[in-house]
């Protein structure tokens, strides 16, 4: 049963899909996973480490948040978000490494 719908951005997508493309990997994983736990425990789950992202806004001025797919890692990945367009939807922005 999920908490979120995620729904994607053409970036988020096209990331998510060059991950694909490359085969199985255990980034394609992470992200699979992580992706999972957010549609269904939502952002507050604990491993998420889900938190505002300060750099960036929605294109409407929306705020954007991070949730980590890995920690403690060489140029860890995440997954960027905003809450939207409704209370029960998740968009994904961008997945990739932390900059």
């Amino acid at each position: 049963m999920s908490v979120f719908k995620i729904l994607w951005t053409n970036q988020a997508e096209e990331q998510f899909l060059v991950l694909q493309h490359q085969g199985p990997s255990s980034k394609l994983t992470k992200v699979s996973k992580t992706l999972e736990i957010l549609a269904t425990h939502g952002p507050k789950y604990r491993s998420l480490h889900s938190h505002k992202y300060q750099s960036i806004k929605g294109p409407n001025g929306e705020d954007v948040w991070e949730s980590y797919v890995e920690n403690k890692t060489s140029s860890a990945w995440r997954i960027w978000w905003m809450y939207g367009p409704t209370a029960d939807v998740i968009t994904l922005i961008m997945i990739g490494k932390h900059p």
